[in-house]
């Protein structure tokens, strides 16, 4: 059975999920409503899709989860 490993964390109490590490710095796609991203100014990389870059020590319940696939 394969298994995916996927990293979460919250960022301004929201959810997100980690899509790479840039040294101290994360790329976070956020988890939540569209409504919620565009009020926190994230950027819109594809419709309904939000990323933003933020520092790693800004982020809280970082953590990684296994789901099989």
């Amino acid at each position: 059975m394969r298994t995916t490993l996927r990293t979460t964390c919250r960022w301004q109490d929201e959810p997100f999920q980690v899509m790479a590490q840039e040294g101290d710095q994360l790329v976070l796609r956020h988890l939540g409503s569209s409504r919620t991203a565009r009020d926190l100014g994230l950027t819109e990389v594809d419709r309904g899709v939000f990323n933003t870059t933020v520092p790693l020590s800004a982020v809280t319940d970082l953590e990684q989860v296994r789901t099989p696939t």
